[in-house]
């Protein structure tokens, strides 16, 4: 491949073209395609295992939580396969996010997952699900704050106003690149969290999002 054909996949892959686009803008076949985007998901995938950890909100600040089902039917029908939920939470204050493949929502993962990501002294908002209940126990106030929204009901409380709606716009822009893409593999959804949460990252920074991609794929060593 030429540098032009490499540069205007990258280009493509910055913009969330699908393949068969890419591959009509570049003129190299589909399988060129899927590899210089499988180079750019690890690229992602090693900026994010490689920088610091930080966890979101901390004292007078709300962090929206949910979690998400993701799976993949065959041929788009009959049962499930694949299945994994994926957690999140976006701070009100300052639009920061995290993401985290647990392998269920079972008070455990969810316990493990908010105590991993999530500040001290934020003042939580969930849905009513029962794997929540951790947060209301007497000897957590002091950790976290916790108003709830049933769902089944309202979108937003009556009384208390407590609405989990970013988060439910950030599941909503986490999974169209994946309805474009008919599905994620499950062994490849840790590389698909970590090109969201790159591009995402990019986004807020207001950063040319393809002069980014290049300058991340110039500070990757792969493995051969």
């Amino acid at each position: 491949m030429t540098v032009r054909e490499v540069l205007i996949t990258i280009y493509c892959w910055a913009f969330d073209f699908p393949r068969k686009v890419a591959s009509k803008e570049s003129n190299i076949s589909s399988n060129s395609v899927s590899a210089i985007y499988g180079q750019m998901k690890n690229a992602c995938n090693e900026a994010i295992k490689n920088s610091p950890r930080h966890k979101i909100g901390g004292f007078q600040k709300t962090i929206e939580i949910d979690e998400t089902f993701l799976s993949k039917r065959k041929y788009q029908r009959g049962r499930i396969l694949n299945e994994q939920w994926v957690m999140g939470g976006i701070c009100r204050e300052d639009n920061s996010i995290f993401l985290e493949l647990i392998p269920n929502r079972t008070s455990n993962s969810l316990m493990l997952s908010i105590y991993n990501n999530v500040e001290f002294g934020s003042s939580i908002i969930t849905d009513l699900w029962k794997g929540y209940s951790f947060l209301d126990i007497p000897e957590f106030p002091e950790a976290y704050g916790h108003a709830t929204v049933n769902h089944s009901t309202n979108f937003i409380d009556p009384e208390t106003g407590a609405n989990t709606q970013r988060v439910e716009r950030l599941w909503r822009e986490f999974k169209e690149p994946k309805k474009k893409a008919q599905g994620i593999p499950k062994d490849k959804l840790d590389l698909y969290v970590s090109e969201f949460l790159w591009k995402r990252e990019q986004k807020l920074q207001r950063r040319d999002i393809f002069i980014a991609s290049c300058e991340l794929l110039s500070q990757i060593r792969f493995k051969k």
